[in-house]
């Protein structure tokens, strides 16, 4: 906490390196939300919650292996803008309007789930219920959306292991495919070299003649075999 005591006081935004998430503008509100956070840091270690401050400055507890990251800040509220005179001047030469509104602190705390979803994610002051008030809720609130988020990584760790199984099912198949095709066009080729070769001893009769081809057929003979993956136990 001693470093987002310094963070707080400090408008330097590398003092927040190592401190928790507190966005807190109003300086009467700060040692409140500091007390806040406190308490809240509390209830996480009595349950075994632990809370860490990320390389990107932000604040995260993990709940169920689960982490949530969270925010205690003071919302901002529109307010009118009252023209300064130079911007009086301005619009007078070149006629562009001064902003409308201007953002002022509303003394108020309000705690975030940052990465919330599919439930309440935010709670903040109000006339009847102090932020402290409604601890209880927002750490039931986190333990159900660590819930719901271990369920959603189910979810998906399941769908992506459906589909890899499909990937898989599908490359063997492509595999078998290309694999039977070789053997069906070995098969096929060493037919046809059989066939030609059959053609050849068949057309020269003559023993000299089928003395010179006879290196060729049984060479053509080899050939035949090596292709057929009946012949070369392939299969």
């Amino acid at each position: 906490m001693k470093a987002t005591r310094e963070a707080l006081a400090s408008r330097q935004w590398d003092a927040r390196a190592k401190a928790l998430d507190i966005r807190v503008e109003s300086r009467n509100l700060r040692p409140r939300a500091l007390r806040f956070m406190q308490v809240l840091l509390a209830a996480f270690d009595r349950r075994g919650f632990p809370v860490a401050v990320t390389s990107e400055r932000a604040t995260e507890v993990t709940i169920l292996g689960q982490r949530l990251q969270i925010r205690l800040e003071e919302p901002s509220r529109q307010v009118p803008h009252t023209p300064t005179p130079s911007e009086l001047e301005w619009k007078k030469k070149f006629g562009s309007a001064p902003r409308p509104w201007d953002l002022a602190a509303t003394g108020q705390l309000r705690f975030r789930i940052v990465n919330g979803w599919d439930g309440r994610s935010q709670w903040r002051d109000s006339e009847k219920r102090p932020l402290e008030s409604q601890l209880s809720e927002i750490m039931e609130a986190l333990v159900m959306q660590a819930i719901r988020n271990q369920e959603r990584d189910d979810y998906w760790a399941k769908e992506r292991a459906k589909r890899d199984e499909q990937e898989l099912r599908a490359a063997e198949e492509r595999e078998r495919v290309r694999q039977f095709e070789e053997w069906m066009a070995g098969w096929a080729k060493a037919q046809e070299v059989r066939a030609f070769a059959a053609a050849i001893r068949a057309h020269f009769t003559e023993a000299d003649q089928a003395q010179k081809m006879s290196e060729w057929l049984e060479w053509a003979e080899g050939y035949a075999n090596r292709l057929d993956p009946l012949r070369d136990k392939r299969l």
